[in-house]
């Protein structure tokens, strides 16, 4: 692909592939120019990084490679290269105010005044296939936030996945729905049977899901509403808690029945689909809503992707159905008073918004506390 924009080269370099035809010689075209190409001369069978100086420079938005001399080795008429680098001018302002962080463009710190701004292009996906990848780019993240001293819930520093002490939060007999479709879940809808339930760790987080094993009970907290099986009601209250706590996890999924279609004055304003209450010690209590499409999302989907408040903690091809997935969400709270204990909380219908666009299923919540 071309460059973002003209770039006047000055150096180039080359790893080649060994285990194919070794190349010996190469042609670097600027913008497909030929004259002012650049031959160059190739150590065959080299497997370190073999650098050239462009000189003159040329400016231009693209460099093509043209290899036109190489040793055969084996059979398979193929030829490679591993690497390439090109190496560009840069004005003393440039280098000034920008600090590359790594030998790549993942890392790049700018310098402006007193402060500056870190730019972090590592790509964190919602499930990786390798899962050891997630904690590599989790300590990345985790040292970075150190290193700045981010500073979260006042003046106590956080670092994800890193510094939290997590504390599952049981739900117990507050539970009122199965999981599996045989004794209640949705009606007309696939379940949940496939989720691991028991204590897992889902988007770096503890949970405990509600597990009996020799006898089934329920395993989530359902409120009424559309396809929802059995006699629920619109709210459930005190959930014991009985902690303080920087952070609060919640694990849920929602059984969307109904689209919102805003205009343009609300949509950047959705509705609360249900929310959590907060109860503390002293007496006070704090909202936390969960945003249509923002804090959950439909649970059935057949690409699970993160939301604008919430990350996806679990995803499944439904066991008879592999062209869809089941999806559970995690959404985070910063606790605004870190240093009050939580008695207990509370599921609910947003008053206004009641269960007009679903119903909300809650597996888990999860408090978390910054080590000290």
């Amino acid at each position: 692909g071309d460059f973002p924009k003209e770039e006047e080269v000055t150096d180039f370099s080359i790893m080649l592939n060994t285990h194919y035809h070794l190349i010996t010689k190469m042609r670097l075209l600027f913008d497909g120019r030929a004259e002012d190409a650049m031959t160059i001369d190739l150590k065959p069978g080299a497997e370190l990084r073999q650098d050239f100086a462009v000189s003159p420079p040329r400016n231009c938005k693209s460099i093509a490679l043209e290899p036109l001399a190489w040793d055969k080795v084996g059979k398979s008429d193929v030829i490679g290269v591993d690497k390439v680098w090109i190496k560009v001018k840069r004005s003393d302002e440039y280098r000034k105010t920008v600090v590359p962080l790594l030998n790549v463009g993942g890392l790049v710190k700018y310098r402006m005044g007193p402060g500056g701004v870190l730019l972090n292009q590592v790509r964190v996906l919602e499930a990786e296939a390798n899962p050891v990848n997630a904690e590599k780019k989790q300590t990345i993240v985790a040292t970075l936030l150190r290193n700045l001293g981010a500073v979260f819930a006042g003046e106590r520093t956080i670092i994800p996945g890193a510094n939290l002490a997590y504390n599952p939060v049981p739900l117990g007999e507050k539970c009122n729905q199965f999981l599996t479709g045989d004794k209640g879940w949705l009606s007309g809808q696939p379940d949940l049977a496939h989720f691991p339930v028991g204590e897992n760790t889902l988007a770096g987080v503890t949970y405990e899901v509600r597990d009996f094993k020799t006898s089934p009970l329920p395993s989530c907290v359902m409120l009424a509403g559309r396809d929802a099986k059995g006699t629920l009601p619109n709210s459930v209250e005190g959930i014991a808690v009985g902690r303080k706590a920087d952070v609060l996890f919640f694990l849920h999924a929602f059984h969307q029945t109904e689209d919102w279609r805003p205009n343009d004055q609300e949509k950047n304003n959705p509705p609360a689909v249900f929310k959590y209450v907060v109860h503390y010690a002293d007496g006070k209590t704090a909202a936390v809503p969960v945003l249509y499409s923002r804090g959950v999302g439909h649970w059935i989907t057949a690409k699970p992707q993160g939301l604008p408040g919430a990350a996806v903690a679990w995803a499944a091809p439904f066991p008879r159905d592999a062209e869809r997935q089941a999806v559970v969400y995690q959404m985070q709270w910063s606790n605004p008073r870190p240093g009050e204990k939580i008695t207990s909380i509370d599921i609910a219908y947003d008053e206004k918004t009641g269960n007009r666009y679903g119903v909300p299923a809650v597996l888990g919540i999860t408090a978390g506390t910054v080590k000290e």
